[in-house]
């Protein structure tokens, strides 16, 4: 795999992973591209990342064939230019990649891209990623390291790469952009980092994985197909932090004495940062009695007073606590009895 770039900065990104086929007949598809409003303010470079695969060769395709991609209608590329490519399984994969730095002001919450392709060979789009470096001077700094593909590993074959080490960074987050052929079921791989710890994933189609590290100690990551079929590997980003990111946990809940209405949950954040806002939900039978949302919740220690819609006296309830980071929605849950 290719190294892009290594960048001082977060990485945020987002994905269209639904395989689309352009053809003669239907040439056009337009996804939209999501960023959260808190990052906007803070992006310092973009890059559009498009993997494709096609029967025949993107030299022949190109002779021939035409294509636009635009953002928020501004045009982008009408080139045909693959970033990196390989064949295998009798298939040509490319990876598009169009730098979006100097047309950042461009981008708002939600961006609409939109690919046109007309030429006589179909080919087939399976994923779509718009990632953006964030400033990191908010949180302590950050390195984001992004390695291109297309890589294809068959059954029980690896690839290794050596990551430049940061004896600064707490965390590490690593991101998988992958696909496999949907039709043969679940694919499985195995990531180990430094040659020791390892990790099972299991996917199925296009899909983007991340995984956090309580670790920055990253020297070497190794990936290896434990499937039966083949996997490819559009392109991976390693996020190291010098920061916890929030981890929130649920202390305790109780009902509050002067109101058999209204819970008194008590949370604490295990991370050095806080997200923007905090999400309480209380969940009865399978439908939410109760919400309540904590703007800036700076503080490691917090109690959220939640309205419910009923008592819950002698009843078993469902409290879960969600939040946003980088993009990522992420929550915890427990299960109380009262």
């Amino acid at each position: 795999m290719k190294h892009l770039l290594r960048s001082k900065g977060d990485l945020y990104t987002s994905t269209y992973d639904i395989l689309e086929k352009l053809t003669s007949v239907r040439n056009k598809i337009r996804v939209p591209m999501i960023i959260d409003s808190d990052g906007q303010s803070r992006i310092t470079s973009s890059f559009l990342i498009i993997s494709t695969s096609s029967f025949r060769s993107w030299d022949e395709i190109s002779k021939e064939a035409r294509w636009k991609i635009s953002l928020n209608d501004f045009t982008i590329t009408r080139l045909l230019k693959p970033y990196s490519s390989m064949v295998a399984k009798d298939t040509h994969h490319a990876i598009f990649i169009y730098d979006l730095t100097p047309i950042t002001k461009i981008l708002n919450n939600r961006n609409i891209l939109e690919v046109i392709y007309a030429g006589s060979e179909d080919i087939y789009i399976d994923q779509i990623t718009l990632a953006t470096i964030l400033d990191a001077s908010q949180t302590n700094g950050s390195t984001t390291d992004i390695f291109i593909g297309p890589a294809i590993l068959d059954s029980r074959s690896r690839i290794s790469l050596d990551i430049e080490p940061d004896d600064k960074a707490k965390e590490s987050t690593i991101k998988l952009f992958v696909s496999t052929p949907s039709n043969l079921g679940p694919s499985n791989i195995e990531l180990k980092i430094n040659d020791s710890n390892s990790y099972r994933v299991q996917f199925r189609a296009p899909i983007e994985y991340a995984l956090k590290i309580a670790s920055g100690d990253i020297k070497k990551i190794s990936i290896e197909n434990v499937s039966r079929t083949y996997i490819k590997i559009n392109w991976m980003a390693i996020v190291k932090n010098r920061f916890q990111a929030p981890k929130y946990i649920i202390e305790d809940v109780a009902i509050d004495k002067s109101s058999d209405t209204e819970l008194l949950v008590r949370i604490q954040n295990l991370g050095d940062l806080s997200p923007d806002k905090l999400h309480i939900v209380a969940i009865y039978r399978g439908s939410v009695i109760g919400r309540s949302t904590i703007n800036n919740p700076k503080d490691k220690e917090l109690v959220a007073k939640l309205p419910i819609k009923t008592s819950v006296k002698d009843s078993s309830i469902i409290v879960r606590v969600l939040w946003k980071w980088m993009g990522d929605s992420e929550y915890t849950q427990k299960e109380y009895r009262f």
